[in-house]
């Protein structure tokens, strides 16, 4: 069993996450870790939403919203930094296919998970056919 005490703390701890990204945790009370509270970020077009202390706390899981629109920003800035375009305009999560430009013409867009192009340093197949061809 949990005491007041250590109720408090927790609930104290839950706090100070959410003000870590702007936001609020709404939940008055904490009973355990598994509990769903309420929370809400800092946009206000956003709407609250319930998980748990440990989602939050321990996992550092925050807003879907907000995580969704930072990460097709993300794939945005990356398309542009190598010369091309992501033509996705909605973040759809880690396994939906996103689609991209490169900045050659003659090469047709093509889809990519966002992790292939943003964190594993995947770009066009035609560029990349083409650069070897002309090493060959």
């Amino acid at each position: 069993m949990i005491s007041k005490k250590q109720k408090q703390a927790q609930l104290e701890r839950a706090q100070k996450q959410a003000e870590k990204y702007g936001g609020k945790c709404l939940t008055e009370t904490y009973n355990k870790s598994q509990q769903k509270m309420t929370w809400k970020c800092s946009n206000p077009s956003h709407s609250t939403w319930d998980a748990s202390y440990t989602l939050v706390v321990h996992h550092d899981v925050w807003c879907a919203k907000c995580t969704a629109e930072a990460k097709l920003a993300r794939a945005h800035k990356v398309a542009e930094e190598r010369g091309g375009k992501c033509l996705t305009t909605v973040y759809s999560g880690s396994k939906a296919r996103m689609e991209f430009k490169c900045n050659n013409p003659n090469h047709a867009p093509w889809t990519a998970r966002y992790t292939a192009v943003v964190n594993d340093g995947h770009w066009c197949a035609k560029c990349y056919e083409d650069g070897r061809k002309k090493g060959a």
